[in-house]
């Protein structure tokens, strides 16, 4: 079982199965994922665990299905009744050894709101070994799902860099080279509509930074991140940006440095 944090929202469906409405995204501490592997190395076994306390549960021997996504970049897995979804990064083709991240999705019931959200995860940094001086330069990815309209969504990737000042206390972050998608990568277009742009602080003596984040086409929200390894060698988060009427980006990153 892996700690991490996440970005989450509530969100309704029209009579059509469209979007009609979607609320704030908020940050949240304490959620985790927990993985399971059979004899072949493959997943069997998945779950994780939400801001409002749900656990998404995605098992083989309960009729789930894990399908590797873009070459096996990432891994979809849909459960059984088709009411959960999520999206995966695997690690090992990012080159990290400490975390990773992924969305996923929780459709409506007659009895509950859908909710939508992105999960970091992995081993955290101790906070005594975080720098608290000189800077760093991470860089990676980071992916999500963009909901353009009321029937229209894509997955989202794009290239990160978050540039950390250990003695100030803040860090920068942008999203570059956006592509999206509407088959799971099979094609993709350029969409540089969602490059996005923030700041973080950074809480002293804690493992933990958060701050406003933009896109270029005029979505606001919140983002937070965490290092991850031994001595911060990598970092990790979340973010959630809404705009007019339903369109909204949640999803993650993650880097190097």
């Amino acid at each position: 079982m892996a700690p991490g944090i996440s970005s989450e929202a509530t969100y309704t469906e029209n009579s059509s199965g469209g979007v009609s409405s979607v609320g704030d995204y908020t940050n949240y501490y304490g959620v985790e994922f927990t993985e399971t592997l059979d004899s072949n190395g493959q997943i069997s076994k998945a779950t994780i665990t939400t801001g409002d306390g749900d656990r998404l549960v995605f098992d083989k021997s309960d009729g789930a299905t894990f399908t590797p996504l873009v070459g096996g970049a990432a891994t979809v897995a849909i459960n059984k009744d088709f009411t959960e979804l999520a999206i995966a990064t695997d690690p090992a083709t990012q080159g990290w050894n400490y975390q990773t991240f992924g969305v996923w999705q929780r459709y409506p019931s007659s009895t509950d709101t859908g909710r939508i959200g992105a999960i970091s995860t992995g081993a955290f940094t101790d906070a005594n070994r975080i720098p608290t001086t000189s800077s760093a330069i991470f860089t990676g990815s980071a992916a999500g799902v963009y909901q353009f309209s009321s029937l229209t969504s894509y997955l989202a990737s794009a290239d990160m860099a978050l540039n950390v000042n250990f003695a100030n206390r803040t860090a920068s972050f942008a999203t570059s080279n956006t592509y999206i998608s509407n088959d799971g990568g099979a094609s993709s277009s350029p969409y540089s509509s969602i490059d996005l742009s923030g700041s973080m602080t950074l809480i002293p003596n804690q493992n933990n930074m958060y701050g406003a984040v933009t896109s270029r086409n005029g979505m606001t929200g919140i983002m937070h991140a965490r290092f991850y390894g031994p001595n911060a060698e990598e970092v990790g988060g979340t973010f959630g940006v809404s705009g007019s009427g339903v369109q909204t980006f949640v999803g993650g990153f993650g880097g190097t440095r």
